[in-house]
């Protein structure tokens, strides 16, 4: 099941009434703020402890809650601890920017850009077999 309009209450409830003491959720991308309000109007987290293997799911979350009670996650999200410099840069600029904090996308993006930026200088110019041994060489 996917997508945006997807309809996670007829899972949950049968979830709920195998009374498991602990759930994965592995939804992600689209699904994961359906999912999420679907769990909330069930009370799947408060009736159960679980994990969350998506960082949209909270916090902050696109449903404007933060983690359930018991909930669990795991992310790949810097922002919430911009230990660093450069990634202090990278959220300010961000939240100058778009007025609000980077997502998963703003991070991929903008390793990518490092990757490729480091990339071309270790080079010392634009010259494919350069920027492929200087990658490797990294």
């Amino acid at each position: 099941m996917e997508g945006r309009g997807a309809d996670f209450t007829p899972y949950i409830t049968a979830i709920l009434n195998a009374k498991p003491e602990f759930v994965i959720v592995a939804t992600g991308g689209g699904s994961m703020v359906p999912f999420q309000k679907a769990a909330k109007a069930t009370g799947l987290h408060q009736k159960i402890h679980s994990i969350n293997t998506q960082p949209s799911s909270c916090p902050p979350s696109p449903t404007g809650a933060r983690c359930a009670r018991g909930s669990l996650w795991h992310g790949k999200l810097p922002f919430l601890l911009p230990g660093d410099a450069e990634n202090k840069v990278f959220v300010e600029e961000f939240r100058n920017a778009y007025k609000r904090d980077p997502k998963i996308g703003a991070l991929y993006g903008y390793t990518t850009a490092i990757f490729l930026e480091k990339g071309f200088v270790k080079a010392g110019k634009v010259d494919k077999e350069k920027l492929i041994d200087a990658w490797k060489a990294w």
